[in-house]
């Protein structure tokens, strides 16, 4: 048994992150990605540290069957926040099947970009109608976003509200 299932097996357990090496890390998040709060806790940690290959192993969780849905937006969150632009044409490509988790991380992202500098570039991305359709069609779990979103992004046609539709 290599250091990475060691970790794997142990967990909830914590090792001192600190002290795993970028090589196990990374073989956590490569082959744990069905169990999500310790690859979580490793690609976390190797965003922390600034790793080179953080951005590809979020891609691969992103595009990965067998990722957990918890973890994808874990990595969707991480990849957004290390490059927003790129995250979001990343998200376009899984944005019209993808789990309630991945869509709320969007939400939140499409949120908090907006405030910044990037605030035009995300306005006028492709993604923002593609995530109109989805809350048109989606989880009422959503609701709480849907004010700023609306407010930032321009009303929805159609609004969902505890199951029931309403104009907007």
């Amino acid at each position: 048994m290599d250091e990475a299932d060691y970790i794997q097996l142990a967990y909830p357990s914590e090792p001192d992150w600190g002290s795993v090496s970028d090589a196990v890390l990374i073989r956590l998040v490569q082959t744990h990605s069905d169990e999500p709060s310790c690859a979580a806790s490793a690609i976390c940690h190797l965003k922390a540290r600034r790793h080179p290959q953080t951005e590809s192993l979020c891609c691969d969780l992103l595009s990965g069957a067998k990722a957990d849905p918890w973890l994808k937006a874990d990595a969707l969150g991480i990849f957004l926040n290390i490059n927003p632009l790129l995250g979001f044409d990343k998200a376009l490509n899984s944005i019209d099947d993808c789990e309630f988790e991945l869509l709320e991380e969007i939400v939140v992202a499409l949120n908090y970009e907006f405030q910044g500098d990037l605030s035009a570039l995300v306005q006028s991305h492709q993604i923002v109608q593609r995530v109109k359709i989805r809350l048109l069609e989606h989880d009422p779990r959503l609701a709480d976003y849907l004010p700023l979103f609306t407010e930032r992004f321009g009303k929805l046609e159609w609004l969902r509200f505890s199951g029931h539709l309403r104009r907007s």
